[in-house]
């Protein structure tokens, strides 16, 4: 009997699609941008790497490319995305951190 697939089989397959390109670009801008206890990320930046490593940006959304976030925080990253509301003016960004450091603000 066939069941319902997962949630997480469905991101993790997906995510498992995702170009090479994609997570050398985030790697890359983690290690540039890491300041000890986190690294942000601008969007525009990965984006303009990313077309610079033969993606275009269309693409890139299309397939959206820039949803990293769960498999990052499978190899223990805490990733937050956040974007400006319509009315505001600023650049959307990532923010990695490692989970134990999460987990001890928390606690």
């Amino acid at each position: 009997m066939t069941k319902p697939i997962e949630y997480r089989e469905v991101v993790r397959g997906y995510v498992d699609r995702f170009p090479n390109e994609v997570f050398e670009v985030f790697n890359d801008l983690i290690v540039k941008h890491w300041d000890g206890s986190e690294a942000l990320v601008k969007q525009n930046i990965a984006v303009e790497e990313l077309i610079k490593r033969g993606l275009s940006r269309d693409i890139v959304f299309k397939k959206h490319y820039l949803d990293i976030e769960k498999k990052y925080e499978e190899y223990g990253w805490a990733v937050q995305y956040k974007k400006p509301h319509y009315y505001e003016d600023w650049d959307a960004y990532f923010t990695f951190r490692p989970k134990e450091v999460d987990d001890e603000d928390e606690g």
